[in-house]
């Protein structure tokens, strides 16, 4: 996994976390809880999906940038950060209730 990789993703993440926020109160922690949990998440996503064989590397070794990847590490970070994001808030907001 190079650099790129990771701060694309991380990118993807942090936006995603934000867009889980947006789409449901209940699954927020404020605008900087959602960017940086959805970012750690994005972050895990560049670490766990080439374990699952889903390529992300944006730059090959010629050194050009593949626009395409690119896109599609945006993409999988969103997810991956939406997730981690909207876990950590429903776990934080179960825990809020019950106490």
């Amino acid at each position: 996994m190079d650099i790129v990789s990771l701060l694309v993703q991380a990118l993807g993440g942090a936006i995603g976390g934000n867009i889980v926020g947006q789409l449901s109160r209940a699954l927020s922690t404020g605008t900087l809880g959602n960017t940086v949990l959805g970012a750690i998440g994005g972050a895990i996503g560049a670490y766990v999906l080439p374990k699952l064989g889903i390529p992300a590397q944006a730059i090959d070794l010629a050194g050009s940038v593949d626009w395409q990847q690119i896109l599609s590490q945006l993409g999988m970070g969103a997810g991956s950060g939406a997730i981690i994001s909207g876990i950590i808030a429903a776990i934080r907001n179960a825990t809020s209730r019950s106490a």
